[in-house]
């Protein structure tokens, strides 16, 4: 008698993996079913690697040999949560661990409204100060347009490193549109100029 549908899906499995892994981050996220399921007896796992664990999809941080608690809800130095990709779908914003960051270019939806990241490894909340995030220009109010359907808001003083600017932040000051190029900047375009880089006039 002929192979059963049961047995020949178990058979296709492995080229199902091994096609899933071409797939960019947001087309993954609407096929977990593709990837396979993190195991401690994997035998080993590689930098780049893809899986799921509780419908969760993952990517491997560094090459390791599983271990039964190093699952990847436990080990945020192995795994990281796959949240999107540039390009994709705005998702809702989830706050991102050290490790796994928004690419410069994701798009979420935070507090009603749809935001980009303009940083690559954005860790920080939409909307707070100095954070590297742009509003859809079709949803935001004032600020200083960079001409690329980009609002930028005006800059505001920091108080502290709790809402410095982050490197890849963008801000309105006198008239032009400035971007961080250092992490916990507190400074002003014109009193710290090697903090900053003039985008537009």
């Amino acid at each position: 008698m002929g192979t059963s549908m049961l047995d020949r899906a178990k058979s296709l499995r492995p080229y199902i993996e091994k096609a899933a892994t071409a797939l960019s981050d947001d087309d993954s996220i609407k096929a977990l079913e593709m990837f396979p399921r993190w195991k401690a007896d994997a035998g080993s796992y590689k930098k780049g690697d893809r899986l799921t664990y509780n419908g969760t999809l993952y990517k491997v941080l560094q090459d390791h040999t599983p271990q039964e608690t190093w699952t990847p809800e436990a080990a945020p130095s192995l795994f990281a949560t796959v949240l999107d990709s540039i390009n994709g779908t705005p998702t809702n914003w989830v706050q991102p661990d050290s490790t796994n960051g928004y690419a410069k270019g994701s798009k979420v939806i935070h507090g009603g409204k749809t935001w980009t990241s303009t940083a690559d490894n954005n860790v920080w909340e939409p909307g707070a100060t100095g954070a590297p995030w742009t509003q859809d220009t079709a949803e935001s109010e004032g600020g200083e347009s960079t001409g690329n359907s980009e609002t930028v808001p005006e800059f505001v003083k920091p108080t502290g490193a709790t809402d410095a600017y982050a490197k890849g932040a963008r801000v309105t000051y006198k008239g032009s549109v400035y971007e961080s190029l250092i992490n916990a900047n507190v400074y002003a375009p014109d009193a710290y100029p090697a903090g900053w880089k003039k985008v537009t006039t």
